[in-house]
């Protein structure tokens, strides 16, 4: 018996129980007979606004051919799918709120089924945190577990992946405890099974600004030499692979207002990054981690807690500069959520407040273009002391930058009456080019 038919499909709604996704189809067309199930132009609408479309036309048509009908026995699948404005959680990972792909499904239930083309990222923020622990970078790890949708679900588990990832303009950026806003280049290559995929390619940060735990200063990436590397032979799940290779400068003021040019190197396996410190100005490492620690290059001086042994005083003075940054840096990651979303809303700045044992201190920063970076900051001491420093940054090219600055520091003298410093300015055009051995 042959059979011939045709269904033109209006709207019907339905929820997927595992996902909890409200599904609407729209549109489309079904012609069914006796080989199998063609479907043309399905037009399918998701909850989150994205829009899938199975058998687009000018494409070809999606196909399920039939094995057998009594018993009822599907065959080869072949379904090109493409979608529009999709959005994408891993909870405390990634958000990704504009993706698009085309893709095609093939395969059986015999031999199981593939996943192939290209995803499109056109927005999205990686937020999964990080911590620092003696000079080395780890990300957080999230004991919560959280079962997938597709676990006792053989077909899906086992579901073949290869397609390519890449970004679409600027909109992925990365943005967790350490990066307010860094944007990232992606072009990946995705493969092994859905329940263990296999990562190879480069991420590339661009261009943006990061600051590390308990350290002074802002760390603005070098252009053009950051990369993170995944290899597939290398497991992500145990942290082995993505590589990172990130380098980035940042200017810190010492306690008696001399600036450095601090140079980091970010480098080694995404579960034990190591961090590498120098200055332009011949500090080693172990100098520059002082300085980002403490504001000063050595513990050989400051009477300010009335010890006459100079190394406990030195202590001593170490353990509250290490503090106080600590403390700045906490009450910041408290306060930045209530007050930063409302300030950059009504004035479009970000703002940051914080509060250690040797004052207050307020930024202002604004990020005009991606080329154009604006930065204000003040602290006002406990002690007669104060600071403030206005720092303009222009990208030129590749590899080429201006930068200026302003700063008026105010110290308190022996007998404690405030003396203001004069006023000092920089500009500089710096060219940043990665010499590699």
């Amino acid at each position: 018996m042959t059979f011939l038919g045709r269904i033109d499909l209006g709207t019907i709604d339905f929820r997927v129980r595992n996902i909890g996704t409200e599904v609407q189809v729209q549109s489309g067309l079904l012609e069914i007979s006796n080989g199998g199930l063609v479907l043309h132009d399905v037009r399918v609408r998701l909850d989150d606004g994205g829009t899938l479309v199975i058998g687009a036309s000018g494409v070809r048509a999606g196909r399920v051919a039939f094995t057998s009908l009594v018993p009822f026995v599907p065959g080869e699948v072949n379904l090109p799918v493409h979608g529009e404005r999709l959005t994408y959680r891993v909870p405390e990972s990634l958000e990704i709120d504009d993706l698009g792909f085309d893709l095609d499904l093939r395969g059986n239930i015999d031999e199981g089924f593939e996943l192939g083309g290209e995803v499109r990222l056109v927005s999205g923020r990686y937020l999964r945190d990080f911590k620092m622990q003696q000079l080395v970078l780890s990300p957080r790890v999230n004991e919560s577990t959280v079962r997938p949708f597709y676990e006792g679900m053989p077909l899906v588990e086992g579901l073949g992946l290869d397609f390519g990832v890449r970004t679409v303009g600027d909109g992925f950026v990365v943005q967790n405890n350490i990066a307010p806003e860094i944007h990232v280049d992606v072009a990946l290559n995705v493969g092994g099974t859905l329940s263990e995929p296999e990562l190879a390619g480069d991420v590339r940060p661009t261009d943006g600004r990061f600051h590390l735990p308990g350290m002074r200063g802002d760390f603005d990436l070098v252009p053009n030499v950051n990369h993170v590397t995944f290899i597939s032979s290398k497991s992500v799940a145990d942290g082995d692979t993505p590589e990172l290779e990130v380098e980035a400068t940042s200017v810190v003021t010492d306690a008696v207002g001399n600036d450095h040019t601090v140079r980091m190197r970010l480098h080694g396996p995404i579960r034990e990054a190591q961090i590498e410190l120098s200055t332009d100005d011949g500090l080693d490492r172990s100098q520059t981690a002082m300085l980002m620690l403490t504001g000063r290059t050595s513990m050989d001086t400051s009477q300010r807690f009335g010890t006459m042994n100079p190394t406990v005083g030195a202590n001593i003075n170490t353990g509250a500069d290490v503090a106080g940054q600590l403390t700045r840096d906490a009450v910041a990651n408290l306060m930045e959520p209530y007050i930063d979303d409302t300030f950059q809303r009504v004035t479009g700045l970000n703002l940051r407040l914080t509060v250690g044992p040797d004052g207050f201190e307020g930024r202002i920063r604004k990020r005009v273009s991606r080329y154009l970076n604006f930065q204000a900051d003040t602290l006002l001491g406990f002690q007669n002391q104060s600071r403030q420093s206005l720092q303009l940054d222009l990208w030129l090219l590749d590899y080429l930058s201006l930068g200026g600055g302003l700063q008026r520091i105010t110290l308190s003298s022996q007998q404690g009456v405030p003396e203001t410093l004069p006023l000092s300015g920089n500009l500089e055009l710096r060219w940043d080019f990665a010499i590699r051995r």
